[in-house]
């Protein structure tokens, strides 16, 4: 008896394990290489960056 209440215990806390890791939201850890900033000439689209979104 005592094998199978370990045996139903571990099932257990997979399959809640398994929920949560459903469940719960995950972290995504994303890395942003070679950014730099860059000046952008305007010139004949300068109506279209001035009018308001």
């Amino acid at each position: 008896m005592r094998w199978f209440l370990t045996v139903l215990g571990v099932i257990f806390g997979i399959a809640v394990f398994l929920f949560l890791d459903y469940a719960l939201p995950s972290r995504q850890t994303v890395r942003i290489s070679d950014a730099y900033n860059r000046l952008t000439d305007i010139g004949a689209n300068a109506v279209f960056y001035a009018s308001p979104d």
